[in-house]
């Protein structure tokens, strides 16, 4: 787990440190709504006795910060990580959620090769007061311009800027302003980067115009999106996962605030009890004997005139016990005479009248991601930009019908991944069914039934 806490230059208590405390939990909210898989999932927002953390998922690896400065990645590498993270950024942008303060530090690369993008609009300066002037000391050069001239006008496509500068050092192996770090805002403002083949000769020249356009000092000459930036770049065709050669990652804990003592943030969450911490998946040992007693024949409490005995067979009549024989040791009870025969009578059972037939030819099922149809057997990567960046809700489906369908009938949607039935509800016709679970790969079956009878089965699967 990592911990952010908020902090202010502000005194403690006062309006503006308030205003800057509200704005830092309204934002780390607005994070826990990011469910993503290349997006460091918000755990917690804490509110309580005066503290203000975020906590989010603990990630075993190292971030690109730390992998930069031990070597130059390759341009299958740098293309792989750009990928990963500008697929998180869309996804956050389209909910309406910018990060604010993209850098290396809040890019981590684990052991997997899989890439996860932290401190989404919780870090100090993404939630700076807009009307004030960013101190010298939180400036770096991965921010934008117009979060320098006016943070207020923020959007998405200053995530893109700083995205682009994080490809620059990756490709280059060095800042897009040259070395001279002594005033940021100046060389963000006033230095015109030079094209990245010129620095690198071993570089396609190709990728200095979609670089240099999304360093563009104008957001509205930028790309109208980091994934068109970076699919500008050609580096699409690079593998979706990256793997620092010749490198072991090492476990990495990051701290946004340094100021807060691990110890102290850890014995306070531990005080919030034990209500966070995930449920056992185990079942517990009076869970498993309940489930034992659901599972015995139940138990039919007869009156004694209609008791009937059960024989034992003569292997459990001769099986020893520590207790003797019982069965043996029973006294044997009087047999009652048999009873005369009776002539047998027809008996006439009354018969209810078979429902008429479903009509399930007036039923048909369509699924879709989003916005965009399925089709019966496809299958797509769970990232693919056109069906997947999948969230809760994404995956829907609609029955239709023909006149011929039938007012009484009901209808329900099962979905089941990879033969596990995850969630179920009845619809009704031309009425949205909506999958409640976060999309996952595997191989997807959705069941229309009627009057509790399948009659329908639409198949897909996601991939990794």
């Amino acid at each position: 787990m990592t911990i952010c806490q908020f902090e202010s230059p502000a005194e403690a208590g006062s309006p503006l440190w308030q205003a800057g405390r509200d704005r830092f939990l309204e934002a780390g909210r607005r994070a826990q709504t990011l469910t993503h898989p290349r997006i460091l999932p918000v755990l917690d927002v804490i509110d309580e006795a005066g503290e203000a953390l975020i906590a989010s998922e603990y990630v075993e690896g190292e971030t690109l910060e730390s992998a930069l400065q031990s070597k130059r990645l390759s341009v299958d590498e740098a293309g792989a990580i750009l990928g990963q993270v500008a697929l998180a950024l869309d996804f956050a942008h389209s909910r309406g959620v910018v990060h604010g303060d993209l850098k290396p530090a809040a890019i981590h690369l684990s052991p997997d090769g899989q890439v996860k993008v932290a401190d989404f609009g919780v870090s100090p300066l993404a939630h700076w007061d807009t009307g004030r002037p960013v101190p010298l000391n939180r400036l770096h050069e991965f921010l934008s311009p117009e979060f320098i001239r006016d943070p207020a006008s923020v959007d998405g496509r200053s995530d893109q800027y700083s995205l682009a500068v994080i490809a620059y050092w990756m490709f280059t192996g060095q800042s897009p302003y040259g070395q001279d770090g002594g005033d940021p805002a100046a060389a963000i403002l006033g230095t015109e980067p030079a094209p990245p083949s010129r620095l690198d000769q071993r570089l396609p020249a190709s990728f200095d115009g979609p670089i240099l356009r999304a360093l563009d000092r104008d957001p509205a000459r930028r790309f109208e999106s980091c994934r068109k930036f970076v699919a500008a770049l050609g580096t699409e065709s690079a593998p979706q996962s990256v793997v620092i050669a010749g490198r072991r990652t090492r476990p990495a804990i990051w701290i946004a605030a340094g100021l807060v003592p691990v110890l102290a943030v850890a014995g306070y969450l531990l005080l919030k009890g034990k209500s966070s911490q995930p449920a056992e998946s185990k079942i517990s040992e009076a869970a498993q004997a309940d489930l034992v007693q659901q599972a015995a024949p139940p138990v039919i409490d007869r009156p004694a005139a209609h008791q009937t005995a059960i024989k034992p067979s003569p292997t459990d009549s001769s099986r020893p016990t520590p207790f003797g024989n019982p069965v043996a040791d029973l006294p044997k009870l009087p047999q009652p005479p048999p009873e005369p025969k009776q002539p047998l009578l027809p008996v006439i059972v009354p018969t209810r009248q078979p429902p008429p037939p479903a009509s399930s030819s007036s039923y048909d099922i369509q699924v879709f991601s989003r916005d965009k149809p399925l089709t019966e057997g496809q299958h797509f990567a769970l990232l693919d930009p056109t069906y997947g960046e999948m969230a809760f809700g994404d995956l829907t489906a609609i029955v239709t019908g023909t006149n011929a369908a039938n007012a009484r009938d009901r209808l329900s949607i099962e979905w089941s991944v990879s033969a596990i039935k995850h969630d179920s509800g009845a619809v009704r016709l031309k009425e949205k069914s909506v999958y409640h679970n976060q999309p996952s790969p595997g191989a997807y079956e959705v069941t229309l039934t009627l009057n509790g009878r399948p009659i329908r089965h639409f198949s897909f699967s996601i991939t990794p």
